[in-house]
């Protein structure tokens, strides 16, 4: 992409605005999981988080920790978690 020698661009004022811009790119799917995790905080089960979605647990485990190269493998399960 290029641009024009002294165009202006618009930046976002805050750390916050950018990180709301990218959260209004995703499917209102991912967005709603994104509010249940956020609701449950940063450390979370994921079958906490499926009750919550009303998703199941594989569905949420591929969003939430994603399947792409470099992402972090599932966290501890508690007893009875598959």
């Amino acid at each position: 992409m290029q641009v024009a020698a002294g165009a202006d661009i618009p930046i976002p004022e805050t750390v916050q605005a950018v990180i709301a811009a990218r959260l209004d790119t995703l499917p209102a799917e991912r967005k709603a999981l994104l509010h249940d995790a956020a609701v449950v905080g940063t450390v979370f089960w994921v079958g906490a988080l499926a009750f919550m979605s009303g998703l199941d647990e594989r569905a949420v485990e591929e969003a939430a920790i994603g399947r792409q190269k470099g992402a972090a493998p599932p966290g501890p399960k508690l007893v009875g978690q598959r």
